[in-house]
């Protein structure tokens, strides 16, 4: 059997069949690796704390890193 067809069987639209779900995060534990990510390589910019926080599976919208950045590395 396809994914198309087993996707029709089941209703599933096959953009969900491929989406790979992220991993449930805290605020805490993203403040926390905010924080070890501006500790080990001294920035304290959005773009390169967002792209290490990716590369850790995290993904957060660009306006919540902001905001959480002013909280754990500014403090």
């Amino acid at each position: 059997m396809t994914v198309a067809r087993g996707c029709d069987l089941t209703g599933v639209p096959g953009s969900t069949y491929y989406d790979v779900p992220g991993i449930p995060v805290d605020d805490t534990e993203i403040v926390s690796r905010i924080r070890a990510v501006c500790d080990e390589f001294g920035t304290y910019s959005y773009r390169p704390v967002g792209a290490a926080l990716r590369l850790q599976g995290i993904v957060v919208n660009s306006k919540k890193t902001r905001r959480l950045i002013l909280v754990s590395c500014h403090t």
